[in-house]
């Protein structure tokens, strides 16, 4: 048990290191766990500690906000709270972007770049789900992979909808026609999401998060509905 322990708590603290950051959640806290019962029956007291601690780190660097993104729009003809760079992990607060506005997202030497390319309300309603929200969005976007080793999924856990009234949505089941998929280097995915809110609204604000454990956005996008 101790070794399996050590085996998670090394694999958990290397991925924690790459954008796979849910992944490396779960392989730390099972290393942590299985620590534990070892250490309490007495099974490889050294190993124990050292999967621990490692595990540990790795759970800090999974919820550090210091992760070394950094996010820059690539149009040229940006102004006013469209900022053409924003350091995130060290600023108190993300820039505001819009529809069709491509940015380079840089996860310590990992890039790719993230488009938000449609929205528009849904008038069809899930008769399963038990949501009821004023409105229901369809919302197109883009992602490619431009440098990263590791694969890219960006699905809408990454990302978080808040109405006029400062209200979060959420997601909702309604079917789409392209659904988002794991990409290597080079590789563009166009994919479509379905998220709603409770109050009826002009506009919203998407934030998207690389990392969906993290606290602050790393963008956020501001978006008139299309009727």
């Amino acid at each position: 048990m101790s070794i399996a322990a050590l085996i998670l708590s090394i694999l958990g603290f290397l991925i924690s290191l790459s954008i796979f950051k849910d992944l490396s959640l779960i392989l730390c806290v099972l290393a942590i766990v299985l620590g534990i019962i070892a250490l309490v029956k007495k099974k490889g007291k050294v190993i124990c500690i050292i999967s621990i601690v490692l595990a540990v780190f790795g759970l800090i660097f999974v919820f550090s906000e210091n992760n070394g993104t950094t996010v820059t729009s690539n149009n040229s003809n940006t102004s006013g709270n469209n900022s053409s760079t924003s350091q995130n992990t060290n600023k108190e607060e993300t820039k505001t972007y819009g529809l069709n506005e491509e940015i380079a997202i840089n996860v310590s030497g990992n890039e790719y770049v993230l488009t938000i390319t449609g929205i528009q309300e849904m008038k069809e309603r899930n008769q399963f789900s038990e949501k009821t929200p004023a409105q229901v969005f369809l919302i197109d976007y883009t992602y490619k992979n431009i440098s990263s080793e590791d694969t890219i999924y960006i699905s809408d856990m990454n990302f978080k909808i808040i109405d006029e009234q400062g209200e979060i949505g959420d997601a909702y089941p309604n079917d789409t026609e392209r659904s988002p998929q794991n990409i290597t280097a080079g590789v563009t995915c166009k994919s479509q999401m379905v998220l709603c809110v409770n109050n009826e609204s002009s506009k919203v604000k998407l934030q998207y998060f690389d990392n969906m454990f993290n606290s602050k956005p790393d963008a956020t996008f501001e978006l008139d509905i299309v009727k």
